[in-house]
């Protein structure tokens, strides 16, 4: 694409792009409505805003942007590259991008690249990488052969600088600013009509109101980009960005902190909540993340749950001692602890998520089978969510992979917490990716379903959530093989935009099979529902046949120690 002079005019567009990845079958994972949505583009979109308000591009510089989420938008190149051209300079900046989007990255910019548009790309990826193993030839290979300008850190503090030079062509080959945090208490609000962007099935915006985690879990690549010292919005701004969204129709938040409860402002946001509600009926329904010894925090549980929260996402990760020693969370060895938080959340009446990891060193299939009977009897989660460990690019587990010279795939498609990228001591590769299955109808198999059902009727959770999300969570699952939180409304596939080094298929052959593709997975889904709902009226049956419900999961405990519960069970 050739660009006008800057002389000749001060358009400067700027193309936003948050890109899926692909399938087993080199399509895009892309739906009509998305289950979540995709917060990197509102944080963008209002820092490019204040820099705008600010006045901080070369005078008389009109900035134009565009957002698309890529898992509910097909990316029309030739468009966008149309759209480019009518400015006088254009840049495509790739937003957020994770590990596994990298490929799918590559592809899309190189279009624009070739086009002579530049393109930039940040997020965990780049930002996880530089600062944990520069060095990792996998990690930007492909990225350099695009010709792409790398951004690793943080984007407020330094955005300004960057958009200067994008404008007067002059982008770096890479900008570090892992050494610099953001005030958050001063930073730039997401916009408020970018966080509706992605077409999801409800109106939900997600919502930063802090980063960072005190906590050191190998596994995670949070620590390693927005740093261990927690950081938080100023509250005055926060409430003029809350009304904002009740005007836009918002009913729902994803809070996409990674653990809110060591938000050391937390008292006052959900005193907010609960203000908003009060005076200016501004109801939202919130989902929170949460470490899992939350409600020792003196009324955190009470608090979430009169703010609003509804859901709350809590990082089990695994019952096993060892593999707990090995992920750095000492804090989950007490199983005690853990079943308290559950049962507080629980009788708050707020539905509680577990999300946990499969193929630790210490995993086999008999004793994650123990940890899940263990799990079910004992521990009165509504949901669950389960993830293959993967030493993702910025993890303290990644780093001493590489380090360790052990051979790891290099296909970044792959580091998505579905496939298995790095070997196992114990299991071979089938055998864990099996068991990562198996877990998911050990959870949802029709006994343990119709107990959570009563459980959730016993406390005051929603039953229709419980029902509905677990229905759509088992359905994400076992229909389309991927991860609830990738999931969505009536899943797309574009016959023309598959992954570079696979043929495009025939029209006929293609369309025939995507249509008996859309009905076959409709019946399985109707059907999943539909058992689901049968289950769900057996329990309501038995609930008010006796009278309400308890079991031993939903008991305090009285023994002291993860230990000795191991060892009674």
């Amino acid at each position: 694409m050739t660009t006008k002079a800057p002389s000749e005019g001060r358009l400067f567009r700027i193309l936003l792009i948050k890109p899926s990845h692909y399938d087993e079958d080199g399509y895009v994972i892309q739906w009509r409505k998305a289950f979540m949505p995709i917060h990197v583009l509102a944080v963008v979109r209002g820092i490019l805003d204040d820099i705008t308000a600010r006045g901080a591009l070369p005078a008389g510089v009109r900035l134009e942007t565009r957002g698309l989420d890529e898992s509910s938008t097909v990316i029309d190149r030739a468009a966008l590259l149309r759209w480019l051209g009518k400015a006088d300079r254009g840049l495509v900046m790739m937003v957020g991008v994770q590990s596994n989007q990298v490929p799918r990255a590559i592809d899309i910019g190189e279009t624009f690249t070739k086009a002579g548009s530049p393109v930039a790309m940040g997020g965990f990826h780049v930002s996880g990488c530089m600062a944990m193993v520069p060095d990792w030839e996998p990690a930007f290979s492909g990225l350099r052969a695009a010709g792409f300008t790398l951004y690793a850190g943080e984007f407020e503090e330094h955005a300004a600088a960057f958009l200067r030079d994008a404008w007067e062509g002059t982008l770096k080959p890479l900008y570090n600013h892992l050494d610099t945090s953001t005030d958050m208490a001063t930073a730039p609000l997401p916009d408020v009509a970018s966080n509706l962007e992605t077409n999801t099935l409800r109106p939900v915006a997600g919502l930063d109101v802090g980063r960072g985690c005190p906590f050191v879990c190998s596994f995670c690549t949070v620590i390693n980009v927005h740093g261990r010292k927690m950081r938080q919005r100023n509250i005055p701004s926060l409430r003029n960005h809350l009304l904002a969204l009740r005007d836009q129709g918002v009913k729902e938040l994803l809070i996409v902190d990674d653990n809110f409860a060591r938000n050391p402002s937390w008292r006052e946001m959900f005193d907010l909540f609960v203000e908003l509600r009060d005076t200016q009926g501004v109801a939202f329904e919130l989902l929170i993340q949460t470490d899992t010894q939350a409600h020792r925090i003196p009324g955190f549980v009470e608090m979430a749950a009169r703010a609003g929260c509804l859901r709350v996402y809590i990082g089990v990760e695994t019952l096993n001692v060892s593999n707990l020693g090995d992920a750095g969370k000492p804090q989950n060895r007490n199983l005690d602890r853990v079943k308290e938080g559950v049962i507080a959340w629980k009788r708050a009446g707020v539905l509680s998520i577990c999300s946990y990891i499969v193929g630790f060193p210490g995993d086999t299939r008999d004793s994650v089978r123990a940890d899940m009977a263990y799990l079910k009897r004992e521990l009165p989660f509504d949901l669950f969510y389960v993830y293959i460990l993967t030493p993702l690019p910025g993890s303290e587990d990644h780093k001493k992979a590489v380090a360790a010279g052990l051979p790891m795939d290099h296909d970044l498609n792959n580091y998505d917490a579905q496939h298995v990228v790095l070997q196992h001591p114990i299991m071979n590769k089938e055998e864990w990716v099996a068991l990562y299955h198996d877990m998911v109808d050990w959870f949802y198999e029709p006994d343990h379903l119709e107990t959570l059902f009563k459980r959730a009727m016993a406390h005051g959770v929603s039953i229709k959530d419980v029902v509905m999300f677990s229905a759509a969570v088992y359905a994400t699952y076992k229909v389309h093989k991927l991860h609830p939180l990738e999931g969505g409304a009536f899943r797309r596939r574009i016959r023309t935009d598959r992954r570079p080094g696979l043929p495009q298929e025939p029209a006929l052959p293609f369309h025939a099979r995507e249509l008996a593709r859309g009905f076959l997975n409709a019946t399985h889904y109707l059907g999943i529902y539909a058992r689901f709902g049968w289950i769900y009226l057996r329990a309501r049956r038995a609930f008010r046949a006796t009278g309400g419900y308890s079991d031993a999961a939903l008991t305090l405990p009285s023994h002291p120690s993860r230990e000795d519960v191991r060892q009674s069970a």
